[in-house]
Parts: C-alpha cells; sequence; structure tokens
C-alpha cells in the first residue's frame, strides 16, 4: 500500500515535467522525427540539384556532403532555403556561381525539417533547429 502512495505522485510529477518539456519546444516534433521529415522534403524541392547523396552536380551545383561552406553558415541555411542564393560560393576549394532559386512554399517547419536532415545526415552535425528558431532567422534575411 505504501508503495502505490509513492508511485502515484511519482507517476503524477513525471507526466506534468513532460508535459512542460513539450511545450517549450512548441509545434515541433522530435529530433528524429524532423530529421525523417526533412529527408521526404529533401527529396521533393532539393535532390534534383544536390542529388539524393549530398554530393551536388560537379561544376554546376554544390555539394551540401561533408560541406565546409554549410558547416561554417549552417545558421544562414533557413535564409538560403527559403530565398535561394545569388553570387559565387566556394564549397570545398570549389568556386559555384549557378543561382539557386529559393523555395517560398515552405514552411517555417518544413525549411527546419530540411535543416536538421541537411546538418546531421550530410555533415553530422547533431544539431537540432525548431520552427520558433527559422521564423527568428527568417526574419533577418538579407533578401
Amino acid at each position: 500500500m505504501n508503495r502505490i502512495k509513492f508511485i502515484v505522485p511519482l507517476s503524477f510529477l513525471v507526466l506534468i515535467i513532460a508535459l512542460g518539456l513539450n511545450a517549450c519546444g512548441g509545434n515541433d516534433q522530435g529530433k528524429g522525427e524532423s530529421i525523417n521529415n526533412g529527408m521526404a522534403l529533401f527529396k521533393t524541392n532539393c535532390s534534383a540539384c544536390h542529388q539524393t547523396d549530398g554530393g551536388g552536380l560537379a561544376g554546376l551545383y554544390p555539394p551540401l556532403k561533408n560541406s565546409d561552406y554549410f558547416k561554417a553558415n549552417h545558421a544562414k541555411l533557413p535564409c538560403i532555403i527559403r530565398n535561394g542564393l545569388n553570387g559565387e560560393i566556394t564549397v570545398n576549394g570549389v568556386k559555384f556561381d549557378q543561382q539557386m532559386p529559393g523555395i517560398g512554399s515552405l514552411s517555417p517547419a518544413e525549411i527546419a525539417d530540411i535543416s536538421n536532415y541537411v546538418m546531421n545526415n550530410f555533415n553530422e552535425l547533431n544539431t537540432y533547429t525548431n520552427t520558433d528558431e527559422v521564423t527568428k532567422t527568417l526574419s533577418t534575411c538579407n533578401n
């Protein structure tokens, strides 16, 4: 009987903590689910140019996989996805100057998912970007 008196309040406390932690993340799902969603979104929106393996097309579109440029600029990735990229960039010592069109139809949650997929799957950065962070970043884009 004493055991039940202890387990019930403890279970209630664990539930309250779990709900509180979930509320802190807004409407975002967990990191693993975000990466899985990002994989599907990447295949639909990005893989024609950057290829499904993230290797890019030599001389035309830069690789996202093991990319020194994206590792150094991963905080800008939401702006790049939404607004595209113009001008020359150097990725892994190779210059690219092909315009990347933006994908303005993607929601901040979808942009977060693609960012999480690219940074975790192709660059092994073990990062997580949530929708609130993407929304904040998008408000600071220079395009």
